[in-house]
C-alpha cells in the first residue's frame, strides 16, 4: 500500500492532468466497512482529494475515518499515531474549520478537565493550527515529510 501512497503523491504533484479518475482511486484503497485507514492513508488522501468535488465521496469518507479515530482522545498522550493525526488535520487546509474546532475543544476538555469557553476554544484551534505539525501541507514538502514519518518506528 505504501508503494501506492507514493505514487498518488507524485502524481499529485504532476498536475490536474494526471490525477485518478474517482472509481480508480477507490478501487485502490479498501474503503470497506471496519476497515480502519491508516494515519499514512489518511494524510496521503487528504493530500490528494483536497476539496476537488469529484472526490467529494472520498472526502467524506475520509472524515468519517478521522472522526472515528479521533472520538476518544483518551490514550492521546500515549499514541503517536492519534496525536500525529490530531495534529496534522489541525493545520489541513482541507479539513473545516468546525470539524477543527470540535477536535480542539474534545482535546481541551481532555486536558483541562472541563468545557472552553467560546473564546478560549477558538484560541486552541487558532495555536493548534497555527503552525505545520508534522506534516507541511505545501506541495514541495509532502513527501519529504511523510517519507520521514515512516522511518519513524514508534507505531
Amino acid at each position: 500500500m505504501l508503494e501506492a501512497l507514493n505514487l498518488l503523491v507524485v502524481l499529485k504533484g504532476l498536475g490536474g492532468n494526471y490525477l485518478l479518475p474517482r472509481d480508480t482511486l477507490q478501487r485502490i484503497v479498501n474503503f470497506s466497512a471496519g476497515r480502519q485507514l491508516s494515519y499514512f492513508e489518511i494524510v496521503v488522501l487528504l493530500y490528494y482529494v483536497e476539496s476537488i468535488p469529484s472526490y467529494a465521496v472520498i472526502k467524506k469518507l475520509l472524515l468519517a475515518s478521522i472522526k472515528e479515530r479521533l472520538d476518544d482522545l483518551s490514550d492521546i498522550r500515549s499514541s503517536a499515531e492519534k496525536i500525529y493525526l490530531f495534529l496534522d488535520v489541525m493545520t489541513c487546509p482541507f479539513v473545516e474549520d468546525k470539524v477543527k474546532s470540535r477536535f480542539a475543544v474534545a482535546l481541551y476538555k481532555q486536558i483541562n478537565k472541563k468545557n472552553p469557553t467560546p473564546s478560549q476554544a477558538s484560541d486552541f484551534m487558532l495555536r493548534l493550527s497555527k503552525y505545520p505539525w508534522f506534516v507541511s501541507w505545501k506541495d514541495a514538502d509532502f513527501l519529504s515529510s511523510l517519507e520521514k514519518k515512516e522511518l519513524l518506528k514508534g507505531y
